[in-house]
């Protein structure tokens, strides 16, 4: 912190810039990849999840019939009237599954082609399967009408078909609809994409521009460092004319100029103030002798009165001097009030662009707040994106599970057809088609697990990267608070100097109201001197004060300490 106050006034500004530009290119660039790697929690990513909880409810039942067929198949085959029971129990319970899933359906919105396909021109054959089943193919299995029965599951087997080609261009709908929304998932992220990257170097260089106006504002007011501003503000306050003041070339407005200009009237006047009292000082003590003489040697009037004559004519001659030096320092000092006037302005006006300057250094505070509280709820959704992902990748391990069952199912159902000889070969054709459900079931549950699995990757590696982003900001704005405090400091020493600055004026203005004094006492010095003649008594009384100012003069001239080709 030493080292950074030792600092120049643009240096630290430069420093501050320096940490802005970091940090917005540092949060710029990790949001930039958030962006790339991460899909948003919104309304498209909805219509996937749906269409992936569709798929789940067709691959396999209870919305996909197959596992109805199946058990009719079997119903057909049983000769049990126990096992009968069981099965049809269980046709009726896979029959209310699918009403139940339906129904939910209904309230869904699927829209278009896709709505029609699976809740009309799938569902109808559905329920022309159910019919059949419960109306004639059930009662007439327990009653041992086979023919009957045969005949009702080849319209059950025609229905089954059409349900089933149905399903297929559904399953084929939804995925393209999935592969739809992704896109225009992907779409809306390089958007998003490219809108930050505009707002972020929009705002970095807002920051820069407003950081280098006030720097170039300030330091051309001040004409240098505030520092040292207030360094020589002080010597001069302390009637110390020896110090050198240092400007840039060709600087004649900034408030170091104008100190400069009011040291060099300063030490003009001061050194033509000493050279007249000296001058003062002489005349007024041989002015004195002169009465003196005269008192004491009244006799020798006559002979002294020459004398007397002379030294007059001299005073009078000196104080003419005298006079004409103090107009000189009156108009000096006319022209001191005027520069020590503008020094208070110029400090006042620093004084405003450093309050300026801590007013802008709080809004780059506020705004990093701002990015830090949006970091934070950025990492809260990718938290609840990663458990939402985790429960689709429960749901998969369900549809495998009922994947396998079904393939056990197909397997089991090969082998009842094989020892059923010719009458199983469409039984065994069924399990076959079974089979090649599951397995395509399987290997797109494969694919999805794996999506998942990038995901969760993903939203783990995200995490840690917001994580260390927000670490990253929390540094920037320990950076910005010190430099507001470094501003607030810059504001204190401004006002001290703009209050520098107006007691200077408070004394200039006091110093020509002096001036003009003791150069109206002068001018009646010289009209008194005219009619030393008939006052010879005064003449005594008003040495002795003239003394007494010359010792005034010079205890106050000895106040200043000059540069010594000033001081002679």
């Amino acid at each position: 912190m030493y080292s950074f106050n030792r600092l120049k006034l643009s240096q630290r500004f430069a420093v501050l810039i320096a940490f802005i530009a970091i940090g917005f290119a540092v949060y710029g660039g990790w949001s930039f990849k958030t962006l790339n790697e991460l899909k948003i929690n919104g309304p498209l990513y909805e219509r996937i999840v749906q269409g992936k909880d569709l798929v789940a409810d067709i691959l396999p039942p209870p919305e996909y019939i197959i596992e109805s067929y199946l058990v009719s198949l079997q119903l057909l085959a049983a000769g049990d009237k126990d096992e009968q029971t069981r099965l049809a129990g269980r046709l009726k319970t896979l029959k209310g599954e699918y009403d139940a899933r339906h129904e939910f359906w209904l309230k869904e919105d699927l829209g278009g082609e896709l709505g029609e396909l699976f809740l009309k021109r799938a569902h109808e054959p559905a329920l022309a399967f159910y019919a059949d089943a419960f109306k004639e193919f059930v009662p007439a299995v327990q009653k041992g009408e086979r023919d009957h029965a045969l005949a009702a599951m080849q319209r059950m087997t025609r229905n089954y078909e059409t349900h089933r080609q149905a399903i297929d261009r559904v399953v084929q709908l939804t995925n393209k609809r999935n592969e739809a929304d992704e896109a225009a998932a992907r779409a809306r992220v390089t958007e998003a994409t490219v809108l930050l990257l505009i707002m972020l170097a929009g705002s970095l260089g807002a920051a820069v521009a407003v950081a280098m106006f006030i720097t170039r504002g300030l330091v051309t007011s001040l004409g240098g460092e505030p520092d040292y501003a207030v360094r020589i503000a002080h010597a001069i306050a302390d009637c110390d004319l020896s110090i050198a003041i240092e400007t840039r070339p060709g600087d004649q407005t900034s408030l170091l100029a104008a100190m400069k200009n009011m040291q060099g009237s300063l030490a003009t006047i001061i050194g033509n103030v000493d050279r007249s009292v000296r001058i003062l000082a002489a005349a007024a003590a041989h002015l004195q002798d002169t009465a003196g003489m005269v008192a004491n040697n009244t006799a020798h009037q006559q002979g002294m009165s020459q004398s007397m004559a002379a030294a007059v004519e001299e005073m009078s001659a000196s104080v003419t001097e005298i006079t004409s030096t103090m107009e000189e320092l009156s108009a000096s000092s006319s022209q001191i009030a005027e520069h020590s006037g503008s020094v208070a302005e110029i400090a006042n006006q620093t004084w405003e662009k450093s309050k300026q300057g801590s007013q802008a250094m709080r809004s780059v505070l506020a705004r990093m707040s701002d990015i830090s509280a949006d970091n934070q709820g950025s990492l809260e959704e990718i938290v609840a994106l990663g458990a939402k992902s985790r429960q689709i990748a429960k749901v998969m391990e369900i549809i495998n599970a009922i994947a396998d069952q079904t393939k056990l199912i197909a397997f089991n159902a090969a082998l009842e057809a094989s020892s059923a000889g010719e009458a199983g070969k469409r039984f065994s054709v069924v399990a076959g088609e079974i089979r090649r459900l599951a397995d395509s079931v399987t290997d797109s549950t494969d694919d999805i697990e794996a999506k998942v699995q990038e995901i969760q990757d993903s939203i783990s590696r995200l995490v840690i990267t917001s994580e260390k982003g927000a670490a990253t900001i929390t540094g920037g704005m320990d950076a910005s608070t010190h430099t507001a405090r470094d501003l607030d400091g810059l504001v204190e020493a401004a006002s001290q100097t703009r209050n520098s600055a107006r007691q200077i004026s408070i004394s200039t203005q006091q110093q020509k109201t002096a001036s003009d004094q003791v150069v109206v006492a002068l001018r009646e010095i010289v009209s008194a001197s005219s009619q030393t003649a008939q006052a010879i008594a005064s003449v005594s009384r008003i040495s002795n004060e003239m003394t007494d100012m010359s010792l005034n003069l010079s205890e106050l001239v000895k106040r200043f300490r000059l540069v010594a080709a000033d001081a002679h």
